[in-house]
């Protein structure tokens, strides 16, 4: 998977993948997994002609570290929050 990178407006650093055309489906990860994890759906996701767009929450990319001052419950938000630069 490609993966780019946006800050959102409380500064996390977020990687996003977007592929395929369609109605949007969200792929988010648990904590400690990556947004790899979801290749294999994602691929039959896009053949199925949906857009599928996988988040890596924060302190998933390398270096695997939550932001200084962020605790793990603000990841959700962090993550809710940025689906607005994506469109959704």
């Amino acid at each position: 998977m490609d993966f780019h990178f946006f800050t959102t407006d409380d500064q996390v650093k977020l990687a996003y993948s977007v592929q395929g055309t369609g109605i949007p489906i969200v792929f988010l990860a648990g904590y400690g997994a990556p947004g790899e994890l979801w290749f294999s759906q994602v691929q039959a996701c896009v053949k199925a002609g949906f857009k599928a767009i996988v988040f890596d929450r924060p302190a998933m990319e390398i270096p695997r570290t939550l932001p200084l001052g962020k605790i793990c419950s603000d990841m959700d938000k962090t993550c809710i929050s940025s689906s607005s630069t994506l469109g959704l």
